[in-house]
């Protein structure tokens, strides 16, 4: 089975997982996690069509073996996060978060500090300021 199949199963997999979780969640707030897992499920599945409809015969054993710590890497990391976004709060766990998954992965620390810095700002002034809904809080931010 090629790296990318195993790669859109698992987030197919993962989908169906939020969306079973979304449906738990009261009427007022489905809607932007629905959105938001529609998305990645319709996403999923168009990359799996293209990658499938390609016809390459390359096997790569070594990029596979790569790609298998990096998924493994994602979901594990994204695990501790949902454990501890209530406990420590929601801007400080999302930057640690997003932080030590671009430094795994794109071995860059300026840039990955940077990149997380931006986002986290940008989320905190989109839902906090612009919207006006509250983040979670812990003990931290």
């Amino acid at each position: 089975m090629k790296k990318d199949n195993k790669l859109g199963i698992a987030l197919l997999i993962l989908s169906a997982v939020f969306f079973g979780m979304i449906f738990r969640l009261p009427d007022k707030a489905r809607l932007y996690p629905l959105i938001v897992t529609s998305i990645l499920a319709v996403l999923t599945i168009i990359h799996l069509l293209i990658v499938n409809l390609k016809k390459s015969e390359e096997d790569e054993k070594t990029g596979e073996k790569i790609e298998m710590k990096q998924l493994l890497t994602v979901i594990i990391g994204s695990f501790i996060y949902i454990f501890l976004i209530d406990k420590v709060g929601y801007v400080t766990t999302t930057f640690l978060y997003v932080l030590g998954l671009l430094i795994f992965l794109i071995k860059d620390i300026k840039k990955s500090v940077f990149i997380s810095l931006a986002f986290i700002i940008f989320i905190y002034i989109l839902f906090k300021m612009g919207l006006k809904v509250p983040l979670p809080k812990g003990f931290l931010i």
